[in-house]
C-alpha cells in the first residue's frame, strides 16, 4: 500500500500490479482479487485484468471457485467468470473440504461445487437441489 492505494511488486520491488487499486486480497490459484470505485474483479500475478471489474464483492479463488456478489447476491464463478453457483444467495462463505456454506432466507446449510446441498439440507428452500 502507497499513498491509499494497493498493488504488488516482485522480490526485487518491481511494480508488477499498480499500485492504484483501492483493495487487494492475497493472491490464490493465480489471481488476486481487486477493488477500484466500488467494483471488484480478478487479476493476473502480471498485473492483467483477467476478470472484469463488475462486481460488488469478489473473495478469494479457492477449489476451482470464488465467491461474489451482485446488489447483495452471492454465488460463485470459475476462472473464465462463468457463472457456475447463480448469484442467488443472502451470503456465502469461500469453498473449504468440497462443501460452502451459503444462507438463503435465513437458513444455513452447505452445498458442493454444483451448488447441489450437501450438509445441513433440512434448512434448504424444498426446491433447492439436493446430492441424491
Amino acid at each position: 500500500k502507497l499513498n491509499g492505494k494497493y498493488g504488488f511488486v516482485d522480490k526485487t520491488g518491481h511494480e508488477v500490479v499498480p499500485l492504484m487499486y483501492d483493495k487487494a486480497g492475497s493472491f490464490s490459484e493465480g489471481m488476486i482479487s481487486v477493488k477500484l470505485n466500488g467494483k471488484s474483479g480478478y487479476v493476473s500475478k502480471s498485473g492483467e485484468v483477467v476478470i472484469p471489474l463488475k462486481f460488488d464483492f469478489a473473495g478469494t479463488f479457492t477449489g476451482g471457485l470464488a465467491v461474489v456478489a451482485i446488489n447483495d447476491k452471492y454465488g460463485f464463478i470459475d476462472k473464465t467468470a462463468k457463472e457456475v453457483i447463480p448469484l442467488k444467495y443472502d451470503f456465502a462463505y469461500p469453498f473449504s473440504e468440497g462443501k460452502a456454506q451459503v444462507t438463503l432466507n435465513k437458513s444455513l446449510f452447505y452445498i458442493n461445487n454444483k451448488g447441489e446441498c450437501v450438509k445441513g439440507c433440512e434448512n434448504a428452500p424444498a426446491d433447492h437441489p439436493r446430492v441424491k
